[in-house]
C-alpha cells in the first residue's frame, strides 16, 4: 500500500525545507533534508486562462539521529480515487472534519522510500509534509487520517 500526504501547496524544494526546519525545532536532534533531484512536468488538462496540471518528482535524502533513508515524493493533482481514500479511512479512524480537508487539497503527494517505508523517520518527514502542506496523511494501511501532531506520536517524539 502507500503513503499519500494530501496538500493545499504545490511540491517544490525550499518549501519542504522550510518545514523540515520548523518541525526540527521541537526535535532532541536535527531532522536533515537534502535535495538529490526535482523535476516538474506539465500535464494536459489547463484550458486557456486556467493554470496547467503539473505533476513534481522530488528525491531527498532524510537523516535525523542514527537514521538515514532516501525518499521520492511523487505530486499527482488530487482526483476521486484519492478522495474516496481519504472518506473511508476518516470513517475508519474517527478522523472527523480530515477527508474533507483531504477534498480541499488540489495535491496529493505519494511518499515512497528504498528501504522499509513505516520507520520513525518516515513519520517525521510526514509531520513536515503535513505541517507545509496544510493537509491530512494517509497511512499505508488507510487506517484513518491525521496531521502533524499524528505523525509525531507515530514516530514516538
Amino acid at each position: 500500500m502507500a503513503l499519500f500526504v494530501f496538500s493545499q501547496v504545490p511540491l517544490e524544494p525550499t518549501g519542504l525545507l522550510r518545514a523540515a526546519s520548523l518541525v526540527g525545532r521541537s526535535l532532541p536532534e536535527a531532522l536533515d533534508i537534502d535535495v538529490a533531484g526535482f523535476e516538474e512536468r506539465p500535464a494536459l488538462g489547463g484550458s486557456l486562462g486556467e493554470t496547467a496540471l503539473i505533476s513534481s518528482r522530488l528525491s531527498i535524502d532524510v537523516r535525523y539521529a542514527d537514521s538515514t533513508a532516501r525518499y521520492t515524493l511523487s505530486q499527482q493533482a488530487n482526483a476521486d480515487p484519492a478522495i474516496a481514500l481519504a472518506r473511508a479511512a476518516e470513517q475508519r479512524g474517527k478522523a472527523f472534519g480530515m477527508a474533507q480537508l483531504a477534498e480541499r487539497c488540489p495535491w496529493v503527494w505519494q511518499v515512497g522510500c528504498d528501504g522499509e517505508l513505516e520507520t520513525r523517520l518516515t513519520w517525521l518527514l510526514c509531520a513536515a509534509l503535513a505541517a507545509w502542506g496544510l493537509g491530512p496523511v494517509l497511512p499505508p494501511d488507510q487506517s484513518t487520517l491525521f496531521g502533524v501532531r499524528g505523525a509525531r506520536l507515530r514516530a514516538g517524539v
